[in-house]
């Protein structure tokens, strides 16, 4: 009974559940620090606009609102929403926030588990996967950190085993399960877009004549999915004032323009084999790369599994469009490739295990692999979470800061570049300012829209006399962040 139980996939899985749950013990209750917080304070000011204000999944708001209502529409906010019911049942939205996010990574899991058991028959192979995609530096540190891409690559992963199923099965219902969760996952984040195109191609070119009907009939249920995704964006692209991820590369400033191909190589000799991977995982990947590209293998491959080629050329043209938004820091956007950098590494992996080399080696190998690749991934990403990226008395003094004026008071903000983390920790709405890109004639326009209190941090501004001249009482100090009252528009002078 207990060797059945030992080779059962549900037994590696909930193994790998627990492992996940215990090396992330420290963080699910830390509030949002560590690399790209602004993301996840944005994500998270959405969420608590949910819960808080307007449940209505087509509203999503920000906090550095100004003087208007704060929707702001960018991708389909379903993973906030979602994770906004769960908060309202629960409460604690931070720690509900990594709890969700921690499961829509678990699904991915599950889901890569499935998708790659369709192409290997060795059953040990597809486990190994789901350790590449776990212990991806990038995907461990994001699946416990309220953000939407989470939740798009689960998505995009089951319509990945839906579309597998489908040329394989070639029954319609997997083809409709495949083209539905590539539409939730488009919706999620636009990127996964490009999934589509497996679909589109194989319909169009199936390799044996099905008919022209046929044809239309797929193609008609392709483009009835894709219409949702269509509809949303065309509606929401021209809110997107100063975006630069609609003109990519056609809105460079000078120094993108100078630093774009040292970004390009950055992402392949260390986004690639650091984090993507892991670098444990590095040797497999190229062994893998290798096998696609020998001679001996090329026609095969490239046969069955052309799609997934003009996938990874459109995923890279993606990525290269997107370089001047990407730069250096922004690995998420690396997640919809993150899928097909796993499966080019089982390759390799498979083809040690054909090889002539002895068991004890094979076993010894993989061995290593599964051991080496969680430690490597926990030491690479731990320090992320030490680190805030913002002025740390807002952590210090959440708190009081929050309570230092009332919740539904209008606020200014600063200093702070993102727009979202100071307003995300002093939990309040209005206006944010950065690098001290502020005057008296602003704060004044904007005490007549509805400000009443100042929070700043820089004394480059708060000592400016034709700025104190504009404040009332000051109401609180903690650390580097002083409250101010603002005066009523009734009582400024001209």
């Amino acid at each position: 009974m207990k060797l059945s139980v030992i080779n059962r996939p549900s037994f590696y899985l909930g193994l790998l559940l627990v492992v996940q749950l215990i090396l992330h013990s420290s963080v699910f209750h830390k509030d949002l620090v560590g690399f790209h917080v602004w993301r996840q304070t944005q994500t998270q000011n959405t969420i608590n606009s949910f819960v808080e204000e307007d449940f209505n999944i087509l509203n999503p708001r920000k906090n550095d609102r100004g003087e208007n209502d704060g929707v702001f529409r960018m991708e389909f906010p379903l993973s906030q929403w979602i994770t906004a019911i769960a908060v309202k049942m629960f409460s604690h939205p931070v720690l509900v926030s990594r709890l969700m996010n921690f499961l829509f990574a678990f699904l991915s899991i599950i889901g890569l588990y499935r998708w790659t058991k369709i192409y290997f028959s060795n059953k040990w192979i597809p486990l190994i996967g789901i350790i590449l995609l776990s212990f991806s530096p990038v995907f461990y540190y994001y699946m416990v950190n309220p953000m939407p891409d989470n939740l798009a690559l689960c998505f995009g992963i089951w319509g990945l085993f839906g579309f597998a199923k489908w040329q394989k099965s070639k029954q319609t219902k997997y083809l409709l399960f495949g083209l539905l969760l590539i539409t939730m996952a488009s919706l999620v984040k636009l990127p996964f877009f490009l999934y589509y195109s497996l679909f589109g191609f194989a319909i169009l070119f199936p390799g044996k004549s099905l008919g022209l009907k046929y044809k239309i009939q797929q193609l008609s249920a392709g483009v009835l999915f894709a219409s949702p995704v269509l509809a949303w964006y065309i509606w929401v692209i021209p809110e997107w004032e100063g975006n630069g991820i609609v003109q990519g590369v056609f809105q460079m400033n000078p120094e993108q323009k100078s630093q774009y191909w040292y970004y390009v190589w950055f992402h392949i000799r260390t986004t690639l084999p650091e984090l993507l991977l892991g670098w444990p995982a590095v040797p497999f990947f190229i062994f893998g790369v290798y096998q696609l590209f020998n001679n001996r293998n090329r026609n095969r491959y490239l046969r069955r599994y052309w799609h997934y080629a003009v996938l990874g050329v459109l995923l890279s043209a993606y990525l290269l469009f997107e370089m001047n938004m990407i730069e250096k820091v922004h690995d998420y956007y690396f997640l919809p490739v993150l899928p097909f950098v796993v499966i080019l590494a089982l390759l390799g992996i498979r083809h040690i295990d054909r090889s002539k080399l002895s068991d004890y080696l094979k076993k010894s190998i993989l061995i290593l692999l599964i051991i080496s690749l969680p430690v490597f991934s926990f030491y690479r990403i731990q320090g992320r979470w030490d680190k805030t990226g913002f002025n740390t008395d807002l952590l210090t003094y959440k708190e009081e800061l929050r309570s230092a004026v009332p919740d539904n008071a209008l606020v200014c903000v600063g200093n702070d570049t993102s727009h979202h983390i100071f307003l995300y920790y002093v939990h309040k709405m209005g206006w944010a300012f950065e690098n001290n890109w502020i005057n008296a004639q602003r704060i004044k326009e904007i005490i007549n829209n509805g400000c009443r209190y100042l929070y700043c941090d820089s004394r480059t501004i708060d000592q400016k006399p034709d700025i104190q001249a504009l404040f009332g009482m000051k109401v609180a100090e903690y650390g580097t962040i002083r409250v101010f009252e603002l005066k009523k528009p009734e009582d400024l002078l001209d």
